[in-house]
């Protein structure tokens, strides 16, 4: 019976966290997974370089003009009035990157006009990366003139399944933050992903989100291909001579997933999708986001009104006085139960209390009050010393008298010297002593 208040103690406490537990595993914004919180917040950008490079050719300088380079990125909505968040690279048409990009579209095209190999393409593109060759935009200003526009993949929260043409409201280079803040206009149903206000922490589970472009050039088809999701953890944080934080984590960022969310257990945005850096000497490579601080700033900075997690209503969600009051009947009744087999479990009452059940069997001496006029063995005073009662005070109802002993001759020449002495009344206050004379 110890068992059974154990046993009932665990059933109310998993009743109770199942009962309650419903509302705690479902997210702020109500929904089930991961996906079902950031797919629809995400979208395909794809961004247009027009730039010249200067050629240093053995006859002179030359530009080559009108060379076009284009980079596929992630962003995701962060206000409904149609702001989407990138990272900076994504658009910053004066980022190194962009510039070797321009700067070795030049080299294969001089290389394909003179029947070059790989080997002295190669070659040249290192050249002009040491030189710096110059780019410039078609309005003469450094760097490459950008045309941004987004789409979505198919699905059912895709609101732009053409390619539509947003604007550039601004960037931060890559040693500055590589934040970026695009706009598009707004459309009915657009969902904004919360940005966290708490930095994360070494060993917390996230989720890094974005369109690979490895996973796009399988697509045998031109729709956008479906967004991939990384698992991983933080690495660590880490904080440049500038005061630039960034965070590591152990997720892979493929190309094209630059610009994309990086979300905590419960969806919120903890950083923008940077960069990766692979060391020779590494087998994995090593992956930074943004910092989701200096993110909250930035967007607030440029008019975004940040997203805030929906409180959970309450009244909605039935569990939480359901929950609790089915764990209470179950903690009545299971107790309720207990208290009954305990007392129906009883140890048994010793047998002077118990009452008699069923049929009495009677014993067929005689009860008698008075002196038994019948012959009987001769005795002592020691020899006859009848058991005194065991309850002291005297039953309501007569008792028998104890079984005389059987009747034996005497010896040869010796007299009884008490015929058959009745056991003398004894006062109560002398339970059980030796008998009177």
């Amino acid at each position: 019976m110890r068992t059974f208040p154990r046993a009932l103690a665990l059933l109310t406490v998993g009743v109770l966290a199942f009962t309650t537990g419903g509302a705690g595993m479902a997210r702020a914004d109500g929904s089930g997974s991961i996906a079902d919180t950031v797919g629809p917040s995400l979208v395909f950008l794809q961004t247009e370089f027009t730039a010249a490079v200067q050629i240093p050719f053995e006859s002179g300088n030359r530009w080559l003009e009108d060379l076009t380079v284009t980079g596929n990125c992630t962003g995701y909505v962060v206000d409904p009035a149609g702001y989407v968040a990138t990272a900076g690279h994504c658009v910053d048409p004066s980022d190194e990157g962009i510039l070797n990009a321009f700067r070795q579209r030049a080299v294969e095209t001089v290389a394909r006009a003179q029947g070059r190999d790989d080997a002295w393409a190669s070659r040249i593109y290192e050249q002009a990366v040491a030189e710096e060759w110059t780019v410039r935009a078609p309005n003469g200003d450094t760097g490459a003139a950008t045309t941004v526009r987004l789409r979505q993949p198919t699905g059912d929260h895709q609101l732009f399944p053409e390619w539509t043409a947003v604007d550039v409201v601004n960037y931060q280079s890559f040693d500055e933050g590589d934040n970026a803040l695009v706009k598009v206009a707004p459309r009915d149903g657009l969902r904004a992903l919360v940005i966290s206000a708490e930095a994360p922490e070494p060993g917390d589970e996230v989720v890094a989100v974005g369109f690979p472009g490895a996973v796009q050039s399988t697509n045998e088809s031109t729709a956008i291909a479906q967004p991939s999701y990384k698992n991983g953890t933080v690495s660590s944080r880490q904080n440049s001579d500038n005061g630039l934080y960034r965070t590591e984590i152990s997720a892979v960022l493929g190309q094209g997933m630059s610009g994309g969310p990086t979300v905590g257990a419960d969806g919120a945005v903890v950083g923008t999708n940077s960069s990766g850096a692979a060391l020779r000497d590494e087998k994995a490579s090593f992956n930074f986001i943004t910092d989701n601080i200096a993110l909250r700033s930035y967007l607030e900075r440029h008019g975004v009104t940040l997203a805030v997690a929906p409180k959970q209503d309450s009244s909605l969600n039935p569990w939480v006085w359901i929950g609790p009051l089915i764990g209470a009947g179950v903690l009545l009744l299971g107790g309720m139960t207990w208290m009954l087999l305990r007392r129906r479990r009883r140890p048994a009452a010793p047998a002077a209390d118990r009452p008699q059940m069923g049929r009495v069997r009677r014993c067929r001496r005689s009860r008698r009050t008075g002196p038994d006029p019948r012959p009987g063995p001769s005795s002592s005073p020691t020899q006859h010393n009848p058991r005194p009662p065991q309850n002291p005070q005297p039953r309501p109802q007569a008792q028998q008298p104890p079984p005389r002993p059987r009747p034996t001759s005497p010896p040869l020449g010796e007299q009884p010297t008490v015929l058959n002495q009745p056991r003398p009344n004894l006062p109560p206050q002398f339970p059980g002593g030796p008998p009177h004379r």
